[in-house]
């Protein structure tokens, strides 16, 4: 049987999907959160070790420096001239590879240490802060929408109970009714209606709230994994700077010890091997039992209206009448543009990787 190995395309898309579909969750945020710490934590630690050894071949270069001053004050006898210009040129090697060990240790800190380390390490924590900060916001989205369900649902209530306790009222005295009561029944009769117009307006705005609500929850789901999207795409384009940062340090090492070329070049091709989305199969592996994220939409509190006893409410139907009509019109109105916009980008990706493989 003839089997066609996938192409890198096709196992990238794969790979991303997996990742946007098994963390897309509260727990998998904070899975890919924690990995971007812990890889911030090793670089700190590769740059501590770094500037150690640099520091020791500096003190090696102070050191050999020292001895071809010492070796300068040798006092030759007569005899030994021929002896002494080798013995001189030996000890000048000493102090040229001092010098060549100072130049080497202040271009590495420049261009490693101070430049590609450092923006390795910054380019880590934007990228962590971006997607805590962005999972913060669209959770931000979702709560006040729940709590606006919340609030649209205690108002109905309040405004259900006002209007049957009027109502109440209002058929007591109705049945009790005198001769001199008739400016009393009007005014009741009043306050009925308006009570009635509160309770159509709240019953509105709870459909509205719960429709906002379910559109939201939804809209999160695709945003939470467009994030990962990004996050995973970002990543692989930060990644490509381990392969910069081990390079510099083979090369580093590689100018002391040039009896080493095999064991150089074999750790040069290991580096140039590395793919930055490596680990991400072993990750979803590692992680597959995380519970993935759900839409949690909002039903219609039948209760309320039970509660209300108005015939013309029904469950996740706006009511119009003269009381309502403008009221319901901005509310459509405002439903409708909110569904039509389309989910908003997260970022300008193709702007924003320019920035990042600078």
């Amino acid at each position: 049987m003839n089997h066609r190995r996938p192409s890198a395309a096709y196992i990238s898309n794969n790979i991303i999907n997996q990742l946007s579909e098994n963390f897309s969750s509260d727990e998998g945020c904070r899975i890919l959160s924690n990995i971007v710490s812990d890889e911030c934590k090793v670089l700190q630690d590769i740059k501590k070790l770094l500037e150690k050894r640099i520091s020791f071949d500096e003190q090696y270069a102070k050191n050999l420096q020292d001895l071809t001053t010492h070796a300068n004050r040798i006092t030759w006898p007569v005899n030994t001239n021929s002896i002494a210009p080798v013995c001189r040129e030996i000890f000048l090697q000493w102090s040229q590879l001092a010098t060549t060990i100072n130049s080497n240790t202040e271009q590495f800190r420049k261009i490693v240490l101070d430049d590609l380390l450092k923006g390795f390490i910054e380019q880590k924590n934007d990228s962590k802060k971006f997607l805590d900060d962005e999972k913060r916001r669209y959770d931000g989205e979702r709560r006040k929408a729940q709590r606006d369900v919340a609030d649209a649902e205690k108002r109905y209530l309040d405004e259900a109970k006002s209007y049957v306790a009027k109502n109440n009222e209002l058929t007591k005295l109705q049945n009790n009714a005198r001769k001199n009561d008739d400016s009393r029944l009007k005014n009741l009769k009043d306050v009925v209606i308006e009570k009635r117009g509160n309770v159509y307006r709240a019953h509105n705005d709870y459909v509205l709230k719960i429709r906002e609500y379910n559109f939201i929850d939804k809209e999160y789901i695709q945003k939470v994994r467009n994030l990962l999207i990004y996050h995973d795409e970002s990543q692989s384009i930060i990644n490509k700077s381990w392969q910069s940062l081990l390079e510099a340090m083979i090369n580093y090492l590689s100018y002391k010890h040039s009896e080493s070329t095999a064991t150089m070049e074999s750790l040069r091709r290991m580096i140039s091997s590395l793919d930055p989305r490596h680990f991400y199969d072993e990750m979803c592996r590692v992680h597959s039992n995380v519970t993935q994220i759900t839409t949690n939409p909002q039903v219609f509190n039948e209760l309320l209206l039970q509660t209300s006893g108005l015939i013309k409410l029904k469950q996740n139907q706006f009511i119009g009448d003269s009381s309502t009509k403008q009221d319901l019109k901005q509310k459509i109105h405002t439903l409708t543009m909110g569904i039509n916009e389309p989910i908003p980008k997260i970022i300008n990706f193709a702007h924003d990787k320019q920035k990042l493989v600078k």
